[in-house]
């Protein structure tokens, strides 16, 4: 617990330090690579991998409290092994909407479309998601950051047996161990 606390006063005192133009630069200038886990009737818990865009409405982001309007889209693949062995990747991509809360250091994103989505097989589709991340800021390199959470439902409250988490770290794959 003294630990996440120390960890929750130095997220806030580099946030404090950042510029208009570096929390915007630094939230939207990097494509975030992560993963989904949730749990799937029938299926116990399915994994998804994401690569998401951020971008702002409004390029004066202060870190005064406010909240910030948000949009981008998200890439998110499927890794399917059927009966024979065989993998094969589906894909989707959607749009999203939100907010930047900058009091609490989160992004709300919701889902409004699909660009496109591949059928999935046995039942399975993709959704269009909202979840909530809290973002994470590395204090010795802050070029690498996490954003860390939960699935929403349908009322905005955290779905049980849910994952979200995503990375700046270029090199992160979520079909690595």
């Amino acid at each position: 617990m003294k630990k996440w606390i120390i960890s929750i006063a130095i997220l806030i005192w580099t946030t404090a330090l950042w510029s208009q133009s570096e929390i915007c630069t630094l939230l939207s200038s990097h494509t975030w690579r992560g993963f989904l886990t949730q749990e799937v009737d029938g299926w116990d818990s399915i994994t998804t991998g994401h690569y998401m865009n951020i971008y702002f409405n409004n390029s004066n982001v202060q870190m005064d409290g406010s909240s910030y309007a948000i949009y981008g889209s998200r890439e998110v693949s499927l890794p399917f092994e059927d009966e024979d062995g065989y993998i094969t990747t589906y894909t989707c991509k959607t749009n999203f909407s939100g907010t930047f809360d900058s009091a609490a250091q989160t992004f709300d994103i919701k889902d409004y479309e699909f660009v496109y989505a591949n059928d999935l097989p046995e039942g399975l589709y993709f959704m269009l998601d909202h979840f909530l991340v809290t973002i994470y800021v590395d204090e010795n390199n802050n070029q690498f950051m996490l954003l860390k959470g939960h699935q929403l439902d349908d009322n905005g409250y955290p779905l049980i047996g849910t994952d979200v988490f995503f990375t700046t770290d270029p090199d992160y794959s979520p079909w690595n161990d």
